[in-house]
């Protein structure tokens, strides 16, 4: 599958941050679902990596000057990203090549013989992670909605019991009024049917659990917040509970609030937790200056 000219453009505006929260969450969400939008971002940033890499070389921007060109025109309304590749790729060898002879480095006469041998297009385009991207700026200069919609995913529905399965088969289909709207102390009164303890336990953890997930979809981070801190606090499922330090830590980037974000994070990164890798690349990225 091509890329499109609207979606080189969307991938331009997240990587430069030009992107509302609401609009890179949109696009992070059509990544997700779009392998060829996948590997074009990778390949981006990537490019992006290197081109910072070669310091004081002027690189000529390609979307201007190469790829929307092609775009634009009558003939072409779609562009196979692999030839952009094979394009930036020229551009990065160039720009090696011009940074080596204008004395960007200096060699030493036993070395030069060495550096004459052709350079290999896999040593200059570097293999990197998105989590890399660029150096990590000071917090003022992160774009923290961003960086949430970089690493925000929906949980998604892994049971429905029959007390919750209405409230859950909406959340599922984003309809999340329904599972807002829920009185959780129903189950412990009585009022939903004679419960165990345990039964009562685990619909009020699913309930509040999913409850706050529907609460960042909708944008409302207090109530998010309080419905996540309650599983924190009161589950008995150590693996629910990171799951809930993970999205407050989300919670709290997109809110700019960097200290509870670093403190939910720190707890995550020594722990055996399956957010462990992504919650030490975010505190590398939020605490280096």
């Amino acid at each position: 599958m091509d890329l499109t000219l609207e979606q080189y453009r969307k991938v331009q505006a997240y990587l430069d941050e030009r992107m509302s929260s609401e609009e890179a969450t949109a696009f992070m969400q059509e990544v997700r679902e779009d392998n060829t939008l996948q590997e074009y971002l990778q390949f981006e940033i990537e490019l992006r990596e290197n081109l910072v890499a070669l310091k004081g070389v002027e690189i000529p921007a390609i979307a201007v000057s190469i790829v929307e060109p092609s775009l634009n025109s009558k003939k072409s309304k779609t562009i196979t990203w692999r030839t952009t590749l094979a394009i930036a790729a020229g551009l990065v060898l160039a720009a090696a090549g011009i940074y080596w002879l204008s004395g960007g480095v200096s060699q030493r006469p036993d070395m030069a013989k060495r550096n004459s041998a052709p350079v290999r297009v896999d040593t200059v385009i570097a293999k990197t992670s998105p989590d890399t991207l660029g150096a990590n700026p000071p917090h003022d200069k992160i774009n923290f909605a961003a960086l949430f919609a970089r690493y925000y995913t929906r949980e998604p529905v892994h049971e429905k019991p029959d007390q919750l399965y209405l409230a859950l088969n909406d959340f599922e289909n984003k309809k999340y009024k329904t599972i807002q709207d829920v009185d959780l102390s129903e189950f412990s009164s009585g009022l939903r049917g004679p419960l165990s303890d345990d039964e009562i336990q685990h619909l009020e953890e699913l309930g509040h659990f999913y409850k706050g997930i529907s609460f960042i979809e909708t944008n409302d981070n207090t109530k998010a917040v309080a419905n996540l801190s309650w599983i924190i606090a009161n589950s008995k499922s150590k693996t629910l509970q990171q799951k809930a330090i993970w999205y407050l830590s989300l919670i709290f980037i997109r809110q700019g609030e960097i200290n509870k974000a670093i403190e939910n994070l720190t707890v995550l990164s020594n722990s055996r937790s399956a957010y462990n890798a992504q919650a030490k690349t975010l505190l590398q990225a939020l605490t280096r200056s």
